[in-house]
């Protein structure tokens, strides 16, 4: 990996937005209450909150009319899952275990298939510190919440039921058993179709399991899984999904393996922060066929340039700079926690009511391949923060209006964090998060 060392950084979206249609949703009264633009609105310093880059394939360049969710539109919305007194924690369920039937069978599913030999980074199970360590990032981001491990297990059992088709497919079904009341579900796996995966298992199927053992106080639950998930036939594969309006989400690792990046075109020095370097975007747009000059409007606002030193991106693209490259087994398993932390964070919000994000940089927009999710920031945008303050302010010992509540909650939240990522030098999403978070705090 060469480091980035440009200067320059975009602070808006890339020329591909305009080339797809795409336009920012108009940021006057997203995070008004009422929904009307303020009298005396607060404009965001673009190089605290920028906007979304939106590069070639892109979430926003495949589906540029997201007009966006306001915060009245979330904070109307009847059938968001509100935060109570009774249902106020996060459970976070760990990948099944592997009974000993199944041990052989099912020992090298989390192993990606590639050339040589992949690193064998350990995988996540109740004795992995990484467990302990996603628990304590999720209680940062999710300030107030009580985030738990989930006190039983599901297990991997053998399918004996013979297939009805006699077709030759590929797709073959293996069981899951539920913790208390046992139950086994039927999930279908297969061979993934790029030829990454041993077997991938069923995103839908897995789902149905895990809904049946919702605990009564839980807000949210999150599931991992070791092994590659896939949804439709089609699917190569899914890193996870959420539903939110059924409180549940399922995240995948395997996808993150640092030894998948170099397939998946994934340049680990231009991962967030150092995504919006503008020599990397201008190389990642110049793949584009360009339409004739008399098509295009040209845009009046210069999405580019050199920031102030002190603002929270230039800090951020300083901070990570700054850490050498990974080349450890512990360094590059930090790496995949941070990748997996996000995902995780993003899917919950999910869990809150909150849609894609096209509105800023935001750890909620929606992508659509491994390779954007990681140029994403790891923070909530101005729109998407006033939401989670809302609804965890109260959470908090702090007295005043429910606006002061806001405030007092996402300055604490990013205290939090920040104390995170401290610890968590060494990885450059954590050293670049912390950094946006120092330069942040100095600007409230």
């Amino acid at each position: 990996m060469v480091k980035c060392n440009h200067t320059s950084l975009y602070n808006d979206c890339s020329p591909v937005a305009q080339e797809a249609g795409f336009e920012r949703p108009p940021l006057e009264g997203a995070v008004s209450q009422t929904g009307n633009r303020p009298r005396n609105p607060i404009t965001e310093d673009p190089w605290t909150f920028p906007g979304p880059l939106v590069l070639p394939e892109d979430e926003l360049a495949m589906d540029p009319d997201d007009e966006g969710q306001t915060f009245k539109e979330w904070l109307d919305e009847e059938e968001r899952n509100k935060v109570t007194t009774k249902r106020k924690k996060i459970y976070v369920v760990l990948p099944p275990t592997i009974p000993e039937e199944l041990e052989e069978v099912m020992k090298d599913w989390h192993k990606p298939i590639l050339p040589g030999r992949a690193g064998d980074l350990e995988k996540w199970t109740s004795s992995t510190p990484q467990v302990s360590d996603l628990i304590e990032y999720l209680r940062c981001f999710y300030h107030g919440m009580d985030v738990v491990q989930y006190p039983a297990t599901f297990t991997w059992k053998v399918w004996d039921e013979k297939p009805k088709s006699k077709t030759r497919s590929k797709t073959t079904k293996i069981g899951l058993e539920t913790p208390g009341k046992s139950e086994v579900w039927d999930i279908r796996c297969r061979p993934s179709l790029d030829g990454r995966a041993r077997q991938q298992v069923h995103l839908g199927d897995v789902a149905d399991a895990l809904l049946r053992r919702i605990p009564k106080d839980a807000h949210a639950v999150v599931m991992l899984t070791d092994y590659d998930l896939y949804e439709d036939e089609e699917d190569d594969f899914t890193v996870g999904r959420a539903w939110g309006g059924s409180r549940v989400c399922i995240v995948s690792s395997f996808r993150y393996n640092p030894a998948l990046d170099e397939p998946a075109g994934i340049d680990r020095a231009h991962m967030w922060p150092n995504s919006h370097c503008k020599t990397f975007i201008d190389n990642e747009c110049s793949t584009l066929e360009k339409e004739p000059p008399a098509k295009r409007t040209k845009s009046t606002i210069k999405s580019y340039g050199k920031p102030p030193p002190t603002s929270p991106l230039a800090l951020a693209v300083q901070a990570s700079k700054r850490v050498p490259k990974l080349t450890t087994r512990d360094e590059l398993s930090s790496y995949w926690f941070a990748r997996l932390a996000v995902t995780v964070s993003h899917e919950l919000g999910h869990c809150f009511g909150f849609a894609h994000c096209p509105y800023y940089a935001c750890v909620m927009q929606g992508v659509n391949s491994v390779r954007q999710d990681g140029q994403v920031p790891p923070y909530l945008c101005p729109v998407d923060a006033a939401k989670l303050a809302w609804e965890l302010g109260p959470l908090l010992d702090c007295t005043g209006s429910r606006a002061e509540k806001q405030s007092f909650w996402i300055r604490q939240q990013n205290e939090a964090l920040k104390s995170f990522c401290g610890r968590w030098s060494h990885v450059p999403q954590f050293a670049g998060f912390e950094a946006w978070l120092g330069g942040r705090l100095v600007e409230k």
